[in-house]
């Protein structure tokens, strides 16, 4: 098979998007909405070759401020070696293009091997799906009626709202295809050819076709039919795209690696050189490791008026932007330090800003540049070995922005207002209540009147978590052991009077038909509030009444008193059923993570074993979410609370990564939605937060306030304490502080006191 300047997936499918995402959009509606950015992340420097990379793609979005990221079509990825691409934008940008690609791993190393690429049905697929910004419900439309196992470069048609365009691979040749927008009736628009052609794009009134075929230029009918060749006189042509008015095309045309912008009017006459690229070999590369195929192409693309064209060229040792008009005059855009590389520019739709990648720092980052003044915004915060790259900007729409960004199905929850998070463990609540002295029988009224007691009027109290676990399940469990039930009488004879009154009210409860934790995430639900279960993913306290049948009948797996190896499959895997059943039993909006009680997951292994296996679990956990979120209509938030350092330490980004919890990879990969950051059982007034704020910015940080400055009954906080601890979060900038065991005060039998609710109503806003 024939490959060209630029891979089938990275190149064709991007220039094709590139121009359906700036289809027909009224500017003049679009002033008042910010538009988002989808773009796709990877790994650059993973050793092993181009393969071990590009599997590492997943589809982002996030807006122009570099705030509300978040993967889309992440379970695409559904299998190894799979990966997802961002392609696209519907033209009033409610829809997501996502390409979803995969190669074996014995075809990769025969690539890598070969230098070149290999494209069969055994080792390689790719299609292309359609991804609803509200729903995030995907359709697999090149799949329906399919013509073949690699179907890329999918566009929506312009004028007319019933079609797709997509080019797919035959005979290893590449063809262009029209299609109904459901994926019906596939049209091939050169059938019988037998000559590669791609670089398929539409007119804007979706009357004329225009792609390249053995590297010449081809302009013809949208049926395919009265094609012309732009007869250049060069070997190679790659590229052709539409002016806004329709009447010019716009391409590279020259020797392969020495190409530069030409245009040609839409009949095929009119040919001249619009601009020279001084020497650019027009190929992007995207990763830091060797690359046999050698990047991405970096082609021109139209001004949204179509009087000039954006393009990259070099200049000393740097890649710089350049915008040239039709008229000839040229601009130097981007002047900066040595070695910088400019790459994909990207109008915006009302034409002020320009959206490109810039590597500098060795990072490959994205970036924006309004056009009227030259200043220039980051968007993205990439640590070395990750990249952003094929960027699209989504054509705005007030319907389309509301979509992204609403709290069930958009820009995610994680954009919640979250003022003051109250953590309720959960067996604590079921042995205490309000004004109680000691173990005291509960009731439904009781444990509602919890959730009345902290999210009453006028509490900055936004978010309810409730715990379910600590090794056993608080509740009959068809995975795991309830609480309790393992205990032998003579243990059950010895347990203390709140684990004996715990139990019974529990049993008690369940009996009756009532789920008391239920009753309080409705309670919550109830107030306006958001409630989230939270999961402790590694309980050590190890008392009989927290004995599981996992861990009686697995010993080679224990690992401390209570605590699993999360480095056995099977412990991850049972963590994970866990907690699917615990979001599936309970009406909640997500679920915490909780790693700080107890940080110890590994028995062994190095930081990157480690690593690599709790990312595994995190991202399934993530799909798990993301489907039972997709059955009930809106994205379930994931949570998590980072490990602590037992105090000895505050908890840091290192120390968390040295446990196995890679937390700013999975920021990164759009995993979770928000981060908390707090001591283990003791409050400390100067927890730095500002450390994860600066590595984590596209989600949520809180900071955690603990009870009492020292474990103990004489250490509890007093208001003022709470507020002290409050303003030192708000300075860290912890965009909201998070409670934990605020009420366990009551714990304490006839010495009982009533938690300070009334610190509730301020912690959240504290005056500067």
């Amino acid at each position: 098979m024939r490959v060209c300047c630029g891979h089938v997936l990275l190149t064709a499918m991007t220039a094709l998007a590139d121009l359906a995402a700036l289809g027909a959009v009224n500017a003049a509606d679009e002033s008042a909405v910010a538009p988002l950015i989808g773009y796709t992340e990877l790994s650059t420097d993973l050793p092993g070759g181009r393969h071990n990379n590009v599997r590492t793609m997943r589809a982002r979005v996030i807006r122009i401020d570099g705030t509300g990221g978040y993967a889309i079509g992440d379970d695409l990825a559904d299998r190894p070696d799979a990966w997802t691409q961002f392609a696209g934008w519907s033209p009033e940008g409610s829809t997501a293009i996502v390409a979803r690609g995969w190669q074996s791993s014995e075809n990769a190393r025969w690539e890598e091997e070969h230098q070149t690429f290999r494209f069969t049905p055994e080792g390689w697929s790719l299609d292309s799906f359609l991804i609803d910004l509200a729903s995030r419900q995907a359709i697999n439309v090149t799949a329906i009626d399919r013509v073949s196992f690699y179907n890329g470069g999918l566009f929506f048609w312009p004028n007319d709202a019933t079609k797709l365009g997509f080019t797919a691979l035959i005979d290893g040749n590449s063809h262009p295809f029209q299609m109904d927008r459901d994926g019906r009736n596939k049209i091939d628009l050169t059938a019988g050819s037998k000559e590669f052609a791609y670089g398929f794009s539409s007119s804007r009134d979706g009357k004329r076709i225009a792609y390249h075929k053995n590297y010449q230029v081809y302009l013809a009918d949208a049926d395919g039919s009265n094609a012309v060749q732009v007869q250049t006189g060069h070997p190679f042509n790659f590229a052709p795209a539409w002016s806004p008015d329709g009447q010019w095309v716009l391409f590279v045309a020259g020797e392969h690696y020495n190409c530069h912008p030409h245009v040609v009017l839409a009949d095929g006459t009119g040919l001249r050189k619009l601009a020279d690229r001084a020497g650019y070999r027009g190929v992007t590369e995207f990763l830091d490791v060797p690359d046999f195929h050698g990047g991405s192409s970096d082609t021109p693309a139209w001004s949204v008026d179509g009087q000039s064209v954006f393009y990259t060229a070099l200049v000393g040792t740097n890649i710089e932007l350049f915008r040239i008009g039709l008229d000839g005059e040229r601009q130097q855009l981007t002047k900066s330090a040595p070695g910088t590389t400019h790459y994909h520019p990207q109008p915006s739709a009302d034409g002020k800003s320009l959206l490109y990648g810039a590597k500098r720092d060795g990072v490959r980052q994205l970036m924006v540049l309004r056009l009227a003044d030259g200043s220039e915004r980051q968007v993205t915060r990439l640590e070395r070995g990750r990249g952003a790259m094929w960027a699209h900007w989504q054509p705005v729409s007030g319907t389309a922005v509301a979509a992204a960004t609403t709290e069930t199905g958009g820009i995610r929850t994680c954009d919640r207002r979250r003022r003051v998070l109250y953590n309720f463990d959960g067996d604590s609540c079921l042995s205490t209540k309000a004004c109680g002295k000691g173990p005291v029988a509960v009731s439904v009224d009781d444990v509602q009147r919890l959730i009345e007691e902290v999210a009453y009027e006028g509490s900055q109290v936004d978010t309810v978590l409730v715990c379910v676990n600590a090794q056993v399940m608080y509740y009959p469990s068809k995975v795991g052991t309830m609480r309790g039930t393992l205990s032998t009488e003579v243990e059950r004879g010895k347990w203390p009077p709140s684990e004996q009154q715990r139990f019974q009210n529990l049993k008690t409860f369940f009996d009756a038909g009532n789920d008391p934790y239920a009753v309080m995430i409705a309670e919550t639900k109830r107030r306006g509030k958001e409630a989230l279960l939270t999961f402790r993913m590694n309980d050590d306290h190890g008392n009989d009444f927290l004995r599981t049948q996992f861990w009686v009948d697995h010993p080679e797996w224990r690992l401390g008193k209570g605590a699993l190896d999360f480095g056995r499959d099977e412990v991850r895997d049972y963590t994970a059923r866990l907690i699917e059943e615990a979001v599936r039993r309970y009406d909640c909006d997500g679920i915490e993570l909780d790693f700080n009680r107890f940080p110890t997951f590994f028995k062994n292994g190095t930081t990157e074993e480690r690593v690599v296996q709790m990312n595994s679990l995190v991202e399934r956990l993530r799909r798990t979410l993301d489907e039972i979120g997709g059955e009930r209509g809106g994205r379930l938030v994931l949570g998590a609370r980072v490990p602590s350092n037992f105090g000895r330490t505050p908890p840091s980004i290192e120390s968390a990564r040295a446990l196995g919890c890679d937390v700013v990879a999975w920021a990164r990969a759009g995993w979770i939605d928000f981060v908390t950051v707090s001591e283990f059982l003791f409050t400390r007034y100067d927890l730095p937060v500002r450390p994860w704020k600066e590595a984590i910015t596209s989600i949520p940080i809180y900071g955690g306030i603990e009870c009492s400055e020292r474990p103990g009954k004489d250490d509890y906080l007093t208001p003022e304490k709470y507020r002290k601890a409050a303003v030192h979060l708000k300075a860290e900038g912890a965009d909201g502080i998070y409670l934990f065991n605020f009420f366990t005060t009551r714990e304490y039998g006839a010495e009982s006191w009533e938690p300070p609710f009334e610190v509730l109503k301020d912690l959240g806003e504290q005056p500067q």
